[in-house]
């Protein structure tokens, strides 16, 4: 199974997909992390996140072969990202499950000026370009609220996932 927590920066992504990965013991994996490893000083090209995403998808795909779920937080803004993961899953024959955070700008601007995440270079110039080159998901998604406690988001997300395997 795969679960993208996906949203604009300072939603929650990070908070609620590794929160998520605990209660079911799998691994959580970010692409702010994956970029990390792999470029120290990264310059957000398209051919940059073209390659961070292949190493994901690669990733997923090692750890599929385990038998291993996986919770994933990245942005995920366009959709040609989204029906990539979409055929991913379906070649690996694999539940895919959409979970967008969402929470008002204030609240993600707030969130963006005081974490402290050595991964994330996101700014509050970072949510606004974001956000005008945000495509709405046309794949099955689960929207929660961010501002609602982790926990309350956690059970919301484990109860759409056993709903949505009870009638495969």
């Amino acid at each position: 199974m795969i679960v993208v927590c996906y949203g604009l920066p300072g939603t929650g992504k990070t908070t609620v997909g590794r929160a998520l990965a605990r209660q079911l013991d799998c691994p959580s994996l970010g692409t702010d992390v994956v970029r990390r490893r792999i470029l120290p000083n990264p310059t957000y090209t398209f051919e940059e996140r073209a390659m961070i995403y292949r190493a994901l998808f690669y990733i997923i795909e090692l750890v599929h072969e385990y038998g291993i779920d996986v919770v994933i937080d990245s942005t995920f803004t366009r959709n040609m990202l989204r029906k990539q993961i979409v055929e991913l899953a379906g070649r690996i024959d694999t539940p895919l499950f959409f979970v967008e955070c969402q929470c008002d700008r204030e609240t993600a601007i707030s969130r963006i000026r005081t974490r402290f995440s050595p991964e994330s270079d996101a700014r509050a110039e970072t949510y606004d370009q974001l956000m005008e080159n945000w495509d709405a998901n046309p794949y099955p998604f689960l929207a929660i609220d961010t501002l609602q406690p982790v926990e309350k988001n956690i059970a919301l997300i484990k109860k759409h996932i056993t709903s949505t395997l009870s009638k495969r």
